[in-house]
């Protein structure tokens, strides 16, 4: 859930070009431009298979079992 609430404030606060920089929404939210270019490349069905999806296995995960 928190996700959801963070990627919406990104688009809002970005308005598809016509709100916040990239660098501007990266301060204020603290988070790094990269994710905020990540999020908003992505469409809402991306967001949501990228949130359903299960976490990748670590391979230090499988020896520590």
């Amino acid at each position: 859930m928190k996700d959801w609430i963070m990627i919406h404030k990104i688009k809002a606060m970005h308005d598809e070009g016509r709100g916040s920089s990239i660098k501007a929404i990266s301060r204020s939210l603290g988070v790094s431009r990269n994710t905020i270019r990540k999020y908003l490349r992505m469409d809402e069905q991306a967001v949501q298979a990228y949130l359903a999806s299960p976490q990748r296995s670590k391979t230090l995960d499988k020896t520590q079992q």
